[in-house]
């Protein structure tokens, strides 16, 4: 029969200042400090999130704690639930929203997206929890991933930023998950004096090498549990599915890869957007160069002349680099203007930004004093200094037979 005996000094040394033991109601151990508090949590728990994986990107209803929701291009709202990092314990009671940083000129990958990692973080040198955002940390080629706090964060979400756009879709689910130990037996010839284990639990016989599976009170070997080597028809339906799982990481190798090309697709679209609004741009600022504008009146160079009338004043205005100009000119008195023609001298000066860079000529309209076309050719010019000269052809029977000189002519400027 078994005998218990209380160990005295005589055969095991009274503890001293290196050792600690805890908690206790009276003595040293009834005080626990937080360095003995997280040397006793670690072994509770490994560090995540109160929750289970997934297999969508976005987890359902009633499993979102510590999942990041998209409220905006620059805002993400962290969902409340527990978590767990080194003995440490963290609680958000209530939706908390984030302002995420967008910008930044490193990190972008060929198709203008920069993959950042928010993470829970034990900041020990303030004593509190922060959410961090940790930029460009994902490479989804090379399969890798980097925290800035090993150890004392843990991811939680992942964000794909578009370049110039910020976070146009929900974030990727990327918490880590609380779990329990599995328990480490001494195993070998003298597993049973491992502790009995509950069904289901899992156990590593370190001495046999192998995993174990608690059935009935007892540790067996968990290919017993899982797969049973005798029978050759489920052998084969493990290899079947097996077989199914190649397939279908296949398939999804394949659907990443078709994912890939859509996204250079729509990059590419993208750019040809930008280039047709750039084209667009300029368009629109050539057609408001080509709006005309004020109409500006034209100078006399003489006193003894002036407008026809109220409704032919001479003016000029411009279309981006057209101009225009109408107006009828007559003399003050009503009378012919006779010597006035075909002189070669200024009659009228046309004002600055309306002049043209070379000698131009226009045929004119001449009138009668009964309004009437008068016989014969009348033409201007047009000179660099703005100014306009009238000049008569041969066949014009008499200078005294025009009376007024409309005009109604255009030119190009440059």
């Amino acid at each position: 029969m078994s005998e218990e005996v209380n160990l005295t000094a005589t055969t095991l040394a009274t503890p001293d200042s290196s050792q600690h033991y805890w908690p206790f109601p009276a003595g040293p151990g009834q005080v626990v400090t937080d360095h003995d508090w997280e040397t006793m949590a670690t072994q509770w728990q490994n560090g995540g999130v109160r929750g289970v994986p997934e297999s969508g990107t976005v987890p359902s209803a009633g499993n979102q704690g510590l999942y990041a929701r998209r409220v905006s291009n620059t805002q993400i709202e962290m969902q409340p639930g527990v978590a767990h990092i080194n003995g440490h314990w963290y609680e958000l009671k209530i939706p908390k929203v984030l302002d995420i940083d967008v910008t930044g000129s490193l990190g972008w990958d060929a198709y203008g997206v920069r993959r950042d990692l928010v993470t829970l973080r034990l900041d020990r040198a303030n004593n509190t929890f922060r959410f961090v955002q940790i930029k460009a940390t994902v490479n989804v080629s090379n399969k890798t991933y980097t925290l800035q706090a090993p150890g004392d964060e843990i991811p939680l979400v992942q964000l794909d930023v578009i370049k110039d756009q910020g976070l146009t879709h929900e974030p990727v689910d990327r918490r880590w998950f609380l779990s329990s130990y599995v328990r480490p037996i001494r195993g070998g010839g003298d597993i049973y004096l491992d502790p009995a284990p509950r069904n289901g639990e899992l156990g590593v016989d370190l001495i046999g090498s192998r995993l174990v599976v608690g059935r009935d009170g007892s540790w067996v070997s968990a290919r017993e549990v899982f797969v049973n080597d005798t029978d050759s028809a489920l052998a084969s339906q493990v290899q079947t599915l097996q077989t199914q799982v190649t397939d279908l990481y296949a398939a999804l190798e394949t659907a990443r890869s078709d994912l890939d090309t859509t996204e250079a697709n729509l990059a590419a679209t993208q750019a040809d957007l930008n280039t047709a609004e750039a084209n667009l741009a300029t368009a629109r600022s050539d057609l408001a160069a080509l709006q005309p504008g004020p109409w500006t009146n034209v100078a006399f160079v003489r006193s003894d002349l002036t407008n026809y009338n109220s409704n032919t004043v001479l003016q000029v205005r411009r279309a981006g680099s057209l101009v225009f100009m109408k107006g009828a000119l007559a003399k003050t008195d009503g009378t012919a203007l006779g010597a006035l023609l075909g002189k070669g001298e200024n009659l009228l000066t046309i004002p600055t930004g309306f002049r043209p860079s070379y000698p131009l000529y226009f045929a004119v309209s001449a009138y009668n004093n009964t309004d009437a076309a008068a016989p014969g050719a009348l033409s201007a010019s047009l000179g660099t200094d703005g100014g306009i000269r009238l000049w008569l052809a041969p066949n014009i029977p008499s200078r005294g037979a025009i009376y007024r000189v409309e005009f109604s002519i255009s030119w190009m400027l440059g």
